[in-house]
């Protein structure tokens, strides 16, 4: 690597140079701070009497021409700085101090000519810079007035808000406009003596060289963001493809990582990998691929990673209308296994869903139904093996991936024999480490109720199996609550207090799902008032517990909870069994 020169230095100094302006380069990642690094930086910057931010890395290969230094390492920093100083300008103003508030704008935000025009002194991504430039740097605007577009901006308002309700909360314990004057000017002090330590190089080259020692050294940068990098380095070398098309690329690969939470495109390429080549660690991901890609074509990397994110989609964030009728099963079993919250079969699911894909292997199998239980077998394996009876899922990491690599080396060489006889083969392994009937049982009736929504959503997907095995009357359990047969909190007429129910209450046995109505309405009481609700539910498993309660004559024991509990697990393992 050429010379490059490094300096400890301060936000102020960064800044507040004229002329220069600093640049999010089209390679970067999106903003991604959330209120825990904010709150980390806050908390710091209160309490320390000069906080080092850390390292910052700046390009100066286009700054004779363009005085634009790119920033290589520093982008989230700076511009959530940014979002600080313009909440200290915009209390500064609502204090009716005009000259501190420009101050801020035009010495850390932008810099202004004689016609008083802006130019700001972050330039953000592509996808963050209309609104960055119209929420944050231009003074005088309400960001809460703007709409956001993608998550991105969303978190640029929300972390404008965070530092604002943390500068407000301190204000309103402050005496009269002057101390809080004081407190804001102290605040904009404090940002400007941030510590840090400035490096910069001459070329691109050698910023993407430093971009990997810093991630070799362990520096907070995310494994993707380097794998980007090392992606877009190698393209750009060996062919005519610009930046801005790999960028846009690499944002589609972001955008199919995006649904109702964002995934990290980390733990997405990991999945791949190991769905293609190897078992590897997230650790040892960057320097594997590095290794198999070595005098190769990386944009075939790129291109892969595209198509196959759209399938990864698929897998993290099920939709019914992306599948079609053919193969709705598959998505149920996928939408199951989301609900049962594991990862590892996820190389395994990405390999299956090429195949579907290559219409070379599928339409040669005759049988598709080969084809379409083994995603039930591995739903079912799932919640037998690692939800009810506890077993660590860590190693089948280990075993998905293997019969994964296997069954893309089948499907890449268009060999739908072999790809069956590898589905065959991974049914017999996961025969082999089922779990003993007595085993699934013993622990099933040990399930128990908790008031979160991970494990609401585990026994709602109990219910709805149970549901549909036994009345083959397919229904959603989206709409309805889990209801106490007998009450977590009983009034006086069923005699009992909450410490004597405490160990039973919750279990399974003691549990049943009912329309949001119904159940407001079944609150406390006691059986025969109750059931008069449960009447109402068309659900084959509540008219079950109907008939049950009757034979019972309204009554409700510790013992009848038990009983129902081992009857729920006898009928539980005749669904989850592999067939």
């Amino acid at each position: 690597m050429r010379d490059f020169k490094s300096q400890k230095t301060t936000v102020a100094d960064i800044l507040s140079k004229k002329d220069v302006k600093y640049r999010v380069p089209s390679y970067q990642r999106q903003y991604s701070w959330k209120e825990e690094q904010l709150l980390n930086m806050w908390e710091d910057i209160l309490n320390e009497e000069v906080y080092f931010l850390g390292t910052f890395v700046l390009n100066n290969e286009f700054f004779e021409e363009e005085k634009v230094k790119d920033i290589v390492d520093g982008q989230q920093r700076l511009l959530t700085i940014t979002i600080l100083f313009a909440v200290i300008r915009d209390q500064f103003l609502k204090l009716k101090d005009k000259q501190k508030s420009d101050g801020i704008q035009i010495s850390y935000i932008s810099e202004r000519d004689d016609d008083g025009n802006d130019s700001f002194k972050i330039i953000p991504g592509d996808s963050l810079r209309e609104f960055f430039e119209k929420g944050i740097q231009k003074d005088g605007v309400d960001i809460f007035d703007l709409r956001p577009n993608s998550q991105e901006e969303k978190r640029v308002i929300n972390n404008y808000k965070i530092f604002q309700e943390k500068i407000e909360n301190i204000l309103k314990e402050k005496k009269g406009a002057k101390e809080k004057i004081e407190f804001l000017q102290d605040l904009r002090e404090k940002v400007k003596k941030l510590s840090v330590v400035l490096i910069e190089v001459s070329t691109e080259e050698d910023a993407f060289t430093f971009f990997e020692t810093l991630n070799a050294r362990g520096l907070q940068l995310s494994t993707s963001d380097i794998i980007k990098n090392l992606l877009f380095k190698n393209i750009t070398q060996s062919s005519s493809l610009k930046r801005e098309v790999l960028e846009q690329k690499w944002q589609q690969i972001i955008d199919n990582l995006t649904g109702e939470e964002e995934v990290d495109p980390t733990q997405f390429i990991r999945h791949y990998w190991l769905s293609k080549y190897k078992k590897i660690t997230e650790k040892k991901l960057f320097s594997e691929i590095k290794k198999e890609f070595f005098g190769q074509d990386y944009t075939f990397l790129l291109e892969d990673l595209v198509k196959n994110s759209e399938l990864y989609s698929q897998v993290v964030f099920p939709n019914q209308s992306d599948w079609d009728n053919r193969l709705l099963d598959i998505y149920k079993s996928i939408y199951r296994l989301k609900t049962l919250n594991v990862k590892q079969p996820y190389s395994l699911l990405l390999s299956l869903l090429r195949v579907i894909r290559n219409e070379s292997v599928f339409n040669e199998i005759k049988s598709k139904k080969e084809i379409y239980s083994v995603f039930e077998w591995i739903e079912h394996f799932t919640f037998v093996f690692t939800s009810v009876v506890g077993k660590s899922p860590s190693p089948l990491e280990g075993i998905y991936s293997r019969f994964a690599i296997e069954i893309e080396k089948h499907n890449r060489n268009n060999n739908s024999k072999k790809v069956l006889k590898t589905i065959k083969d991974l049914k017999k392994e996961l025969s082999s480490r089922f779990p003993k009937e007595n085993e699934f049982k013993d622990n099933f009736v040990e399930i128990v109720y908790k008031n979160s929504p991970k494990q609401i959503s585990f026994i709602k997907y109990i219910f709805e199996k149970i549901n549909y095995y036994n009345s083959n009357n397919e229904q959603r359990f989206d709409h309805v609550t889990i209801e106490h047969i007998l009450p977590q909190n009983p009034d006086e007429q069923w005699g009992l207090t909450k410490d004597d129910i405490k160990d039973y209450v919750n279990k399974i046995g003691n549990l049943i799902v009912l329309g949001k109505e119904y159940n407001r309405k079944a609150s406390n009481k006691i059986i025969k008032t109750k059931i008069e609700m449960y009447k109402q539910s068309g659900l084959n498993i509540v008219k079950e517990l109907v008939q049950k309660l009757e034979v019972l004559d309204y009554k409700w024991s510790k013992k009848d909870i038990e009983d129902r509990g081992q009857d729920l697990a006898e009928k539980a393992w005749s669904v989850w069994q592999l067939k």
